[in-house]
């Protein structure tokens, strides 16, 4: 437990996160960030990633951005739930579905984690935002992107295309 607690504090002090609004916010997009170099994603793929990014009357905590194969766009709302903000109360509870529904109707994949699944491995949490990303781009499962990636990487420095 203590090396879990070291590596939180290590995420949090070395990658400032000053948009997130919690401690596990700012842990998740640690991890994200420290990940990120070790994934692989063509170019084409065009991945973003905003943090507190408005849509609608709502904000989403993070939200990625992935191009597929056919150059359709597609969005990932991520929510980190901190116990002391969401599913605290009945309500709190129905504005979260609410919110759910919403991005939903407007074509967003939405990824939501508790505090205690962020807080207890970050990296875990990081990498089902990867894997969705992946399918995303792909169209297809995780380890069968993962395999149309590693071909890709291979053909883009054989230099080609086909």
């Amino acid at each position: 437990m203590a090396g879990n607690d070291q590596l939180r504090d290590w995420i949090q002090k070395r990658i400032p996160s000053e948009k997130s609004q919690s401690p596990i916010e700012a842990l998740l997009y640690g991890a994200y960030l420290l990940l990120q170099p070790h994934r692989i994603m063509p170019a084409e793929a065009k991945v973003t990633m905003v943090q507190q990014a408005p849509i609608g009357k709502y904000t989403a905590d993070f939200l990625l951005g992935v191009t597929d194969k056919k150059g359709v766009r597609h969005s990932i709302v991520v929510e980190a739930d901190g116990h002391a903000y969401h599913e605290r109360t009945k309500e709190q509870a129905a504005h979260d579905r609410a919110r759910d529904r919403f991005m939903t109707m407007k074509d967003y994949r939405v990824l939501r984690f508790t505090g205690s699944e962020i807080w207890a491995n970050p990296f875990a949490c990081a990498e089902q935002i990867f894997s969705q990303l992946e399918q995303l781009h792909y169209g297809t499962t995780r380890s069968q992107a993962r395999a149309q990636a590693g071909i890709d990487a291979i053909r883009a420095m054989l230099g080609d295309a086909a």
